[in-house]
Parts: C-alpha cells; structure tokens; sequence
C-alpha cells in the first residue's frame, strides 16, 4: 500500500481503505444480483461481514464491555481517512478502555495504533 494521503511515514491499512477496495473490485468480478441489489452494495456487504468476522474472533462481548460503557457514557472519538495516526493515537490515549482494546490487537506504533482503532469502532458498530 502506499502512503496515506497524509504523508506518513508507514502505512498501515485501516477499515476506512476498504472503500477503495469497493470502487476498484466493482467490474472486476461478476455477481449474479437478485432484485435490486447493486454489485457495490454486495461488496460492501462483504466487507462488513469480514470485518465483523474477525472482529467476533478478536473480542468476546466481555472484553469490550468498558469500551461499550465509555462511549455510552458520552465518550467521542473520531476517525477520517485522511486522519493523521497521531490524532488516533491522542485519542486513544485519552480513552483507557479503548486503549486496551487496541493494545491487544498489537498496536505499537502510531501508524497500527490507527488501524485498530477503526477497526475496534467498526466491530463495535457492526456487533451493535
């Protein structure tokens, strides 16, 4: 992958670069569609059941129970694609349960730091 459009120094892919991989997969493979059904809204389809997939074999409901509650409790954090990692990172930091969630998938550095963050808020949107 190359740099994000932010000028980073590492890549990291996120969940917010599956967007391109809808817009360029769309024509390269045929989908036989049922009613009305447009080929981007079954790729789009597919990528959240992927995400949503690995995000069950990541999590239990137990170890996001903190995370749940903080954002309940008012608790905002925002992502873009366009973010620069350490705005992610200066969110995360002021979010302990949300810090936690992304220290177990690994993350080290600025750049792996955003990754899992937007993948822990898009798990816990698509897990509702």
């Amino acid at each position: 992958m190359a740099r994000r459009i932010s000028s980073e120094p590492i890549a990291c892919p996120r969940v917010s670069d599956l967007n391109a991989m809808l817009a360029s997969t769309s024509g390269k493979i045929e989908l036989e569609t049922v009613g009305e059904a447009s080929e981007e809204k079954i790729l789009g389809k597919l990528a959240q059941k992927a995400v949503l997939s690995v995000f069950n074999r990541a999590f239990s409901g137990a170890d996001l129970e903190e995370v749940a509650a903080a954002f309940q409790g008012g608790r905002k954090v925002d992502v873009s694609d366009v973010m620069p990692s350490d705005t992610h990172v200066r969110q995360i930091g002021e979010a302990r349960p949300v810090h936690a969630a992304c220290k177990k998938l690994g993350a080290k550095d600025p750049a792996t730091a955003a990754s899992t963050l937007e993948f822990v808020l898009e798990g816990l949107h698509l897990s509702r």
